[in-house]
């Protein structure tokens, strides 16, 4: 099945759905990317581990850590510890993760693989690898690190903007588009 659509095609010849887009900026082509890889993520880490994506990206930072608390978890993946809580909860009823006290402070949970988390983790592990290969195929060393240096300056960019919460229109003034 297409999944590559041309936009120029939807409506008739004189409709303004024919119009063209404006520039993608660098946020909109990231978000599409990811939307791409997390897409096919879906069917790959649910059909063979039985995980949803965000589930297994948790199992991921749990398997490599070993042992490991929902804040941590939270604070590796940029994400908010509401949505890392829910994803523990289903990792939990699903049986592939425990929960014990921390010995050293009594307040804060640890959390661990079970038997049945740590197959889910080896096909999980074994999946990335595989899609991770194929999504860098074709990409020399050179390109792969001059992406991720390019990446993590995009990184800190974004972290200064989520930092900023004193926002007024004129930090808003027409910029032209860089490409």
């Amino acid at each position: 099945m297409l999944r590559n659509y041309d936009i120029t095609k939807f409506g008739p010849e004189d409709h303004e759905s024919r119009r063209e887009f404006p520039p993608k900026g660098i946020g909109q082509i990231l978000n599409e990317l990811g939307n791409l890889i997390f897409r096919s993520s879906i069917r790959a880490f649910s059909s063979t581990a039985g995980v949803q994506v965000v589930e297994a990206w948790v199992l991921r930072k749990i398997g490599y850590k070993k042992v490991i608390s929902a804040r941590e978890i939270a604070v590796a993946m940029s994400a908010d510890e509401g949505q890392i809580s829910r994803v523990i909860k289903s990792l939990l009823d699903k049986k592939m993760i425990a929960r014990t006290q921390d010995p050293s402070y009594g307040r804060r949970k640890l959390i661990r693989l079970t038997k049945k988390g740590e197959r889910a983790y080896e096909l999980v592990e074994a999946i990335h690898l595989s899609r991770e290969g194929r999504l860098l195929e074709n990409i020399d060393e050179n390109e792969y690190s001059q992406l991720l240096e390019t990446i993590e300056k995009i990184r800190a960019n974004a972290n200064e903007l989520l930092d900023n919460t004193d926002y007024k229109e004129s930090d808003f003034k027409h910029r032209e588009h860089i490409a």
